[in-house]
C-alpha cells in the first residue's frame, strides 16, 4: 500500500510540475505569436511601453485583450490534462491490476513504456514551445537589443550641438505644429508615393506635393521622414522632435515623479527655445494629458498650457460623463483647436500651438459620426476620416488673418504600431509623413532623397518659422531646409540608428 502511495504521489508530481512547465512555455509562445500578428514593433519599442506611465490608457489594455489567445492557452493545457489522465488511466493502473492479468515483466514493460511516452509527449512538447519562441526572439530582435545594451555609443560626444537660444537667430512666423498620430506616408497610392492600390490620404497627399515636404524618397510624392531609435511611441516621438535627442531614460512607471523633479529640465527644446523668444505655448490633446508624463514634459519645457480631456470638461466641450477611445475624438478636438487658435491670435504675443489627434491611434483607430464607410477595411476608412478632416483644419487656418504670419506644420509621431493597412509591406519601406505650409525658409538642397529621420524635425521646425541656425544643427538633428548633410546621410541610417540603441555615457551625464 505504500509503495501503491509512493507511485501515485510521484506520478502525480511529475504532471504538476509538467503543466507548470508546459503552462509557462505555452504562454509564452501563444503570447509571443500573438504579438508578433498583432504590433510591428520590437522589444526597444515594448520596453518603452513598459516604461511609461499608462494613467489613461487602461482600456486600450482591455482591447488588446484576445479570448482567442486564451482559448489557445487553455486548449493546450486541457489537452495535456486529458491526456495525464488517459496515460494514468491506461498505464497507471497497472498496479493494480498486473498481478492478475499479466506477468512482472510484462508489468515492468508497461509502466517503462508509459515512462517513455510521458516523457517524449511533454519533451515535444515543451520543445516545440521553447523552438517558436527562439525564433520569436529573432523576430522581436531580442538578441540585438541586448547586445547593444553592453556597447557603448560616442555619437552624442561627437556630434550633439547644444540647442542654447543663442544659437537661434531672427524673428519667427507663429507656429500651428499638428502632429497626426501614426500618419505614415503607406497610406498613399504607389503612385503618390505610398504603398497602397487605393490612395487612403487623398488631401495629405496633395498638401505636401503643393508644398515642402522632405522625403527619403527619390520622387517627389507623399513625403516622410524615417524614425529615430527609441523614438517610435507618441511620447518618445514628440521628445525627438522637440529636441532632438531620443529618449533614453530609465524611468519606469512607478518613478516618474522624477519628470516633476527636473530631470527632464536639462534638455533644451522647441518649447524652451520659442518661450525665451517670447512666445506663448499651447499644446492641445484629447487624452488624458498625463499619459505618458506629457503634460509635466510640456509644462517644464516652454511652460506649455496643457489642453487636455480634462480640460475639455471644464470648458464645457463635453460632459463630464462623456468619453470615447482616448478620452474625445478629433472631431472635437478641431473644434477646440479653431477655439483655442483665435484667442491666441488676439493676444499681443507670437505663439506656439502644439496638437495631438488620436483617432488613428493603434488598436484599429476610432470610427467617429464622420467617419464615411468607402473601404472595405475599417482602418482605412479612419485614416481617411482624418486625412479629411486636417486638410479641411488647414484650409480655415489659411483664410483667418493672421495665417500671413503663422507658419503650418502637418507630421505624423510615428509609424501605425499594428497590421491593418499596412501589415504587408516592410518597415524600411515605411516613413512618417511631414509637411510645412506658409514656411518662412526655402530650400536650399532638395526635398527628395533625404536620410532623415525624427531628430531632423527639431531644427526644421525652428527653420521652417523663419529661424536661423548656426551651423545648421541642433541637438543630433538637421535643419533639412540647409544642403548640410544629415547625421543619417553622414553615418548612414541604420549605422545612426545602432549607436542610438547603444549605452552612451554623456547622455547618461548630460540629461540625468
Amino acid at each position: 500500500m505504500k509503495s501503491k502511495m509512493k507511485k501515485t504521489r510521484r506520478a502525480i508530481g511529475f504532471h504538476i510540475v509538467t503543466f507548470v512547465v508546459l503552462a509557462f512555455t505555452t504562454s509564452f509562445c501563444i503570447l509571443s505569436r500573438w504579438f508578433l500578428r498583432t504590433f510591428t514593433v520590437d522589444i526597444a519599442e515594448i520596453i518603452f511601453t513598459i516604461k511609461t506611465p499608462l494613467k489613461g490608457a487602461g482600456f486600450i489594455f482591455d482591447s488588446l485583450f484576445s479570448f482567442r489567445l486564451l482559448a489557445q492557452f487553455l486548449a493546450v493545457l486541457v489537452a495535456y490534462i486529458l491526456f495525464a489522465l488517459a496515460c494514468e488511466f491506461i498505464f497507471g493502473n497497472v498496479d493494480a491490476r498486473v498481478d492478475i492479468a499479466i506477468k512482472k515483466k510484462n508489468k515492468r514493460l508497461s509502466l517503462e513504456i508509459y515512462k517513455i511516452v510521458k516523457i517524449s509527449v511533454v519533451t515535444l512538447l515543451v520543445f516545440c514551445n521553447v523552438f517558436y519562441a527562439v525564433e520569436d526572439w529573432k523576430e522581436l530582435k531580442i538578441y540585438e537589443y541586448l547586445n547593444s545594451k553592453k556597447e557603448r555609443s560616442t555619437v552624442f560626444e561627437e556630434h550633439y550641438v547644444e540647442p542654447d537660444v543663442s544659437l537661434v537667430m531672427g524673428e519667427g512666423k507663429n507656429i500651428i505644429y499638428i502632429y497626426l498620430e501614426s500618419m505614415e506616408t503607406s497610406y498613399a497610392s504607389k503612385d503618390a508615393g505610398g504603398a497602397q492600390e487605393v490612395n487612403y490620404i487623398p488631401r495629405l497627399t496633395q498638401l505636401a506635393q503643393a508644398n515642402v515636404s522632405f522625403t527619403t524618397k527619390a520622387k517627389k510624392g507623399v513625403g516622410g521622414f524615417r524614425p529615430a531609435t527609441n523614438s517610435v511611441h507618441t511620447f518618445s516621438a514628440l521628445l525627438g522632435t522637440s529636441s532632438g535627442v531620443p529618449f533614453k531614460f530609465p524611468f519606469y512607471v512607478n518613478h516618474l515623479n522624477k519628470f516633476t523633479d527636473g530631470a527632464l529640465s536639462s534638455l533644451v527644446t522647441l518649447g524652451d527655445i520659442l518661450a525665451q523668444k517670447g512666445y506663448t505655448n499651447e499644446f492641445l490633446c484629447g487624452s488624458d494629458g498625463d499619459f505618458a508624463g506629457r503634460k509635466q514634459f510640456f509644462e517644464q519645457n516652454g511652460g506649455y498650457r496643457v489642453f487636455d480631456y480634462y480640460s475639455a470638461i471644464e470648458e464645457g466641450y463635453i460632459a463630464p460623463d462623456y468619453r470615447v477611445w482616448w478620452g474625445l475624438e478629433d472631431e472635437i478636438l478641431y473644434r477646440i483647436a479653431k477655439d483655442e487658435i483665435t484667442r491666441l491670435a488676439k493676444t499681443e504675443k507670437s505663439f506656439n500651438f502644439t496638437m495631438l489627434t488620436v483617432d488613428t491611434h493603434f488598436v484599429g483607430g476610432y470610427r467617429c459620426a464622420i467617419c464615411k464607410d468607402d473601404y472595405a477595411e475599417p482602418f482605412a476608412n479612419i485614416v481617411a476620416c482624418a486625412d479629411s478632416q486636417v486638410a479641411d483644419f488647414v484650409a480655415w487656418i489659411q483664410v483667418q488673418d493672421f495665417y500671413e504670419n503663422t507658419v503650418i506644420v502637418i507630421s505624423g509621431d510615428h509609424p501605425y504600431m499594428g497590421n491593418e493597412v499596412v501589415g504587408v509591406i516592410p518597415s524600411s519601406e515605411r516613413t512618417v509623413y511631414d509637411c510645412f505650409i506658409n514656411s518662412a525658409a526655402e530650400v536650399k538642397g532638395s526635398e527628395t532623397g533625404r536620410e532623415c529621420n525624427t531628430l531632423d524635425m527639431f531644427p526644421t521646425v525652428l527653420a521652417a518659422m523663419g529661424f536661423s541656425i548656426e551651423g545648421e544643427r541642433l541637438g543630433l538633428g538637421t535643419n533639412l531646409f540647409s544642403e548640410k548633410k544629415t547625421l543619417s546621410e553622414e553615418l548612414g541610417y541604420d549605422e545612426l540608428n545602432a549607436e542610438l540603441g547603444k549605452y552612451s555615457e554623456f547622455y547618461e551625464k548630460r540629461f540625468y
